[in-house]
C-alpha cells in the first residue's frame, strides 16, 4: 500500500495546523489513532458518520488502514511496553469488531520492538506504507523520531515518551506528531506537592534521587529538585544515581541511600527497573529510614 500523505506545501493547504490535520484526515490515520487508543465511542460502535461512510471531505473508502507501533516487547522496559501493546491490540480488536473505522475500513496493526535501532525501525514502517504509527515508549526514542515524523508527514500518536522538551525544543511546531501523556514536568510537580503535603516541609532537609540514565530520568530528577525547592526552600542533595535501562543490580544505589539516609528519595524508574529496585530495596531495608516519592 502506498503512503497517503497530507500536502506538505503550506501554500497548497493554506497554513494547515494540527487541529486541521486531525479534522481533514477524517476516516484516515488520525481518526484511527484517536479512536483506537482513546476510546472514541463513535468509532467503537462502528458509526462515525451518518451518511454511510462519507466525511465532509469525501469518500472514506473500504481498504484496510495499515498501522505500526513501536514499543518494547522484551526485557525490563517490556514490563510497560507489553502493556501498551496489549491495550493497542484490544483497541484494534474492538474497532474491527464494530466493522472497522467508520464501520467500513478494517485496521491492521504491526508491532515492532523498540529496543534495537528504533529510528531505522520507524523508517521501515513508513517505507512499508503505514498510514499511521503509534509509539514510542522511551523519551530518548521519541526525541529521535519526532523530527522524522514531521519529515515523513505520517501522523504518529504516542502514549508515552514524556520528555518535557519534545515540543519545546526537538519539534517546536509539530503537525504530525501527537502525544496524549503528561509531560515530565506535570508529573514531577504533582509528586513534589504530594510529598510535601504528606511529610511536611519542615521534615525534608536531605534528598536523594535514583532515576533512569537518559533524558527522561535526567529531566525528572532536575525538575523534581526545582519543584521541591519552590515548595520548601533550601535542602541538601546527598546522592543522585542514574542507572542504565535494564540494570539488574541496584545495590550501589541502594547502599548510597542507606548510607546517606535522606529524608526523601525521588525516583522515576519504570518497568522492570522499578521492580528490580523495589525488590532489592526491600531486601536491604532501605525504607526503614527513607521515604520514597515516585512518578511511575
Amino acid at each position: 500500500m502506498s503512503r497517503r500523505h497530507a500536502p506538505s506545501n503550506e501554500a497548497e493547504h493554506g497554513g494547515i495546523d494540527r487541529r486541521t490535520v486531525m479534522r481533514t484526515l477524517g476516516g484516515g490515520a488520525a481518526t484511527v489513532a484517536l479512536a483506537g487508543l482513546s476510546g472514541c465511542s463513535a468509532l467503537l460502535d462502528g458509526g462515525g458518520s451518518d451518511d454511510g461512510g462519507t466525511s465532509e471531505d469525501g469518500e472514506i473508502g473500504t481498504e484496510p488502514l495499515e498501522a505500526g507501533m513501536l514499543t518494547f516487547t522484551e526485557g525490563a522496559p517490556g514490563v510497560l511496553g507489553i502493556q501498551i501493546q496489549r491495550g493497542a491490540e484490544l483497541a484494534v480488536e474492538r474497532v474491527n469488531e464494530a466493522g472497522g473505522v467508520y464501520g467500513q475500513r478494517p485496521l491492521n496493526l504491526d508491532i515492532v520492538d523498540e529496543g534495537q535501532n528504533p529510528l531505522d525501525s520507524y523508517r521501515q514502517m513508513i517505507d512499508e506504507g503505514k498510514d499511521v504509527t503509534f509509539g514510542p515508549v522511551s523519551s530518548g526514542t521519541h526525541e529521535q523520531i519526532a523530527p522524522e515524523v514531521e519529515s515523513q508527514e505520517v501522523v504518529n500518536i504516542s502514549t508515552a515518551g514524556t520528555v518535557t522538551t519534545l515540543y519545546w525544543d526537538t519539534v517546536s511546531d509539530p503537525t504530525y506528531s501527537f502525544r496524549f501523556q503528561n509531560s515530565d514536568l506535570m508529573e514531577v510537580l504533582v509528586v513534589a506537592r504530594e510529598a510535601v503535603d504528606r511529610m511536611g516541609a519542615d521534615n525534608i532537609d536531605t534528598v536523594a534521587g535514583v532515576n533512569p540514565g537518559y533524558s527522561f530520568g535526567e529531566d525528572e530528577q532536575r525538575f523534581f529538585k526545582l519543584a521541591l525547592g519552590g515548595l520548601i526552600g533550601d535542602f541538601d542533595v546527598v546522592y543522585e544515581g542514574l542507572p542504565d535501562l535494564g540494570t539488574s543490580d541496584m545495590s550501589t544505589h541502594i547502599s548510597e541511600i542507606n548510607s546517606t539516609q535522606p529524608d526523601l528519595m525521588f525516583s522515576s524508574l519504570w518497568g522492570g527497573d522499578a521492580v528490580t529496585f523495589l525488590e532489592q530495596a526491600v531486601a536491604n531495608d532501605m525504607f526503614s529510614d527513607t521515604r520514597v516519592a515516585s512518578t511511575v
